[in-house]
């Protein structure tokens, strides 16, 4: 017995497709817990009018670098089973997942 597997990604959703012997076992949605919006914080200083302290581009970089590492291992967990894999979808999510592989 043959397990193919075929994914279509981005950083926001999944679509998997299992084959065995060439017939469709079973169909998998996953969706990511991607956040593409902005962290919630800051302080603005003690004077009246004074500057207002943003949240670091680092921590949000930091925060969607861990959001995917999360969706790619579960993802990684979903296909390890399989003799062969197909990936494909329009983000670079694939060469992350590649990667995890």
């Amino acid at each position: 017995m043959k397990k193919q597997t075929g994914i279509w990604l981005d950083a926001r959703q999944a679509f998997l497709i299992h084959l065995l012997d060439g017939k469709m076992e079973h169909y998998q949605h996953i969706k990511s817990d991607f956040d593409e919006g902005r962290i919630k914080g800051g302080s603005r200083s003690s004077t009246p009018w004074g500057p207002q302290d943003a949240t670091s581009e680092t921590k949000i970089l930091e925060r969607k670098k861990h959001q995917l590492h999360e969706y790619f291992e579960r993802l990684k967990d979903k296909v390890l089973d399989s003799e062969s894999l197909y990936v494909f979808g329009p983000s670079e999510a694939k060469i992350g997942l590649e990667k995890k592989l």
